[in-house]
């Protein structure tokens, strides 16, 4: 299994939802997280769920009330196969 990192945060110049004008700035956003596989949120539409897919993103929003720890635990064994007896305690 090859190494993951958890990120607290990634800053990005723009908003995907930028204004009225219906602008979606996607690829700046999509640049900064060109090295991400899956991101962990509390809220995400259906539109930029979709596009962050197309991209090879995972964004999943089923751990969002849960403590971050958790979160991480739980998406580690989902997403990467990670057995109990692999985790350090």
């Amino acid at each position: 299994m090859g190494a993951f990192f958890a990120i607290h945060h990634r800053k990005v110049d723009v908003e995907y939802c930028a204004g009225p004008d219906g602008t979606n700035p996607l690829a700046p956003i999509l640049d900064r997280l060109k090295d991400v596989k899956l991101i962990l949120t509390a809220k995400i539409g259906g539109c930029p769920q979709n596009d962050l897919a197309a991209a090879g993103i995972v964004a999943d929003q089923s751990y969002a009330y849960e403590p971050i720890e958790v979160s991480v635990l739980k998406a580690t064994r989902k997403y990467f196969g990670m057995s109990e007896a692999m985790e350090v305690n």
